[in-house]
């Protein structure tokens, strides 16, 4: 269990080093951390979160001091939550600051929205897990 939990911050906390380390230079450089990004939110966040999902769901039908219990199945109800708040606001920020990003980068024009998404993406990242990397100006949108 602790394992998978550790995949889920290990993948958040990757994300920070990402964004603290990013020079707004260029928008090819900023594309560059935009992917690094998006490639660890959808291979390594997303499947720890699930494996953690199911392996607590498992649990809590083959134990039967869980079935019983109200707190595990309210324990399971937030893990449903914590999997949909987090396919909503990391993975869709990132998939679609990827998107302007990259249209940006494709059509030669720095486009001032495209770091905007930066900035919005290290509040969504400290909101969820608070850092001493962060900026004390990060706040989610």
């Amino acid at each position: 269990m602790w394992a998978r939990a550790i995949g889920v911050m290990g993948s958040l906390a990757c994300c920070v080093v990402l964004v603290s380390s990013a020079s707004q230079g260029s928008l090819a450089d900023y594309a560059v951390i935009r992917a690094g990004i998006d490639a660890i939110a959808r291979w390594a966040l997303i499947p720890s979160i699930l494996l953690v999902l199911v392996s607590g769901l498992l649990a809590l039908v083959a134990t039967e001091a869980y079935k019983n219990s109200g707190w595990a199945w309210v324990k399971a109800l937030l893990g449903l939550v914590m999997f949909e708040d987090t396919l909503l606001t990391i993975q869709s920020s990132t998939t679609a600051a990827n998107k302007l990003t990259a249209a940006a980068l494709a059509s030669g024009v720095a486009d001032p929205a495209a770091a905007q998404g930066l900035d919005r993406f290290i509040g969504l990242i400290c909101r969820a897990l608070p850092a001493p990397s962060c900026p004390n100006n990060a706040s989610p949108p």
